[in-house]
């Protein structure tokens, strides 16, 4: 056991300048310190290396100190403390934390603060909003739901991981055909063949191969193109009566699973990513009577203006970032690759749920199995050192 004493001098007091190098003389009189045991640490080449050098005493040149934080505008910024972190982030002594990677770098000086202010947000709404049930979804809610349990895990609201996707939930919560929102729910950005299309809401497109004709797509393996939304949106206004048929089936079988993740709670919150709130919605009306009975609240790190068309009095929303599309400079980064960023950085390494199974110890979700395209894209995903930020 080494014991080690520090002692502090005040250069103004002393009276001494360290850059005219007088100063070591003056700590080896008064501490008589062994020259071939000292060693001077410091970022001034001349006033730390080269007049500590001159009495023979070991330095090390402090190269990854740095000071220079540029021009503050602390008193123009709408959030302080996340100017100051962002711009500590910049110094160069920060790279000692994360590896020399660029994916790893961006995970750590972009999505880790990110993360770090959504989480903050976030565990104050659930606060103000008295929420006694929170629920994460999978698969982009996993790190928020780590990170969470990480930092508030004595916080009094209980927290479970929900496995749940669009498709999984889309087979269990329809219950009414609203006109107005039924793009929303079968619309994306992501190409999509007819078949999986109407697999989205349960349907086996082989089942209805006369009504996609009617529409005028040639077969189920059929892709759309741009100009063709409208033949979809009639396909599926044509085949709404089978489609709510099927999640009344499914709905007796397995919405238990949503039940029991509920039960015994009033106010909910579901944790995710966001954009249009079409699975909160759905989610919402899978839970039968229940529903009128709780608050539901939703917590995103951004809303977009269509989740204007799934709130209500019952089925409220909040978005971080935006909050329905506003602001519009920054709902316009995400329309514009801002969602692709996101969903690649927060991408969880395994498959999306599809559906549910029935067992002897109640429903379980079934989830699909990882692609190899999938699997080394989710492997990239994993550089983004987002947890490395936590521990920094």
């Amino acid at each position: 056991m080494i014991s080690v004493t520090f002692q502090f001098i005040h250069l103004a007091k002393s009276g001494t300048l360290k850059n005219s190098g007088k100063l070591f003389s003056i700590v080896k009189k008064n501490e008589n310190v062994d020259i071939a045991s000292w060693i001077h640490v410091g970022d001034n080449v001349h006033a730390d290396i080269l007049n500590a050098k001159k009495l023979g005493i070991n330095t090390l040149h402090a190269d990854w100190s740095e000071y220079n934080h540029g021009i503050s505008n602390h008193w123009k910024a709408k959030d302080i403390i996340g100017e100051s972190i962002c711009k500590t982030l910049l110094l160069k002594q920060v790279s000692a934390f994360h590896q020399n990677d660029p994916l790893n770098e961006i995970g750590f000086k972009v999505f880790g603060p990110l993360l770090l202010g959504y989480v903050s947000w976030l565990a104050n709404q659930l606060k103000i909003h008295k929420i006694d049930k929170a629920l994460f979804l999978a698969r982009d809610a996993h790190l928020i739901y780590k990170i969470y349990n990480e930092y508030f895990s004595e916080e009094h609201v209980k927290c479970e991981y929900l496995y749940i996707s669009r498709a999984s939930a889309y087979m269990v919560g329809m219950t009414d055909w609203p006109m107005h929102r039924i793009w929303h729910l079968f619309g994306g950005k992501n190409k999509k063949s007819i078949k999986k299309i109407l697999a989205i809401a349960g349907l086996d497109a082989s089942e209805h191969i006369s009504d996609i004709h009617h529409v005028g797509f040639p077969d189920e393996e059929y892709i759309p193109v741009s100009g063709e939304e409208h033949k979809v949106h009639w396909l599926i206004n044509k085949l709404f009566p089978y489609i709510l048929l099927k999640n009344t089936q499914h709905r007796e079988v397995y919405a238990d699973y949503f039940k029991t993740a509920c039960e015994g709670y009033k106010n909910i919150a579901l944790i995710d990513v966001g954009w249009m709130g079409n699975i909160q919605s759905v989610f919402a009306r899978s839970l039968g009577a229940q529903w009128a009975e709780k608050q539901i609240h939703g917590f995103y790190l951004a809303t977009f203006a269509g989740a204007n068309d799934n709130r209500s009095i019952y089925n409220k929303m909040f978005g971080w970032l935006t909050n329905y599309g506003h602001p519009n400079d920054k709902c316009d980064l995400f329309l514009s690759g801002g969602v692709e960023i996101m969903e690649f950085a927060m991408a969880d390494n395994t498959g999306s749920t599809i559906g549910y199974k029935k067992t002897d110890n109640g429903i379980i979700p079934v989830r699909e199995d990882s692609s190899g395209s999938e699997i080394e894209y989710l492997k990239k995903a994993g550089k983004i050192a987002i947890r490395d930020y936590f521990f920094f």
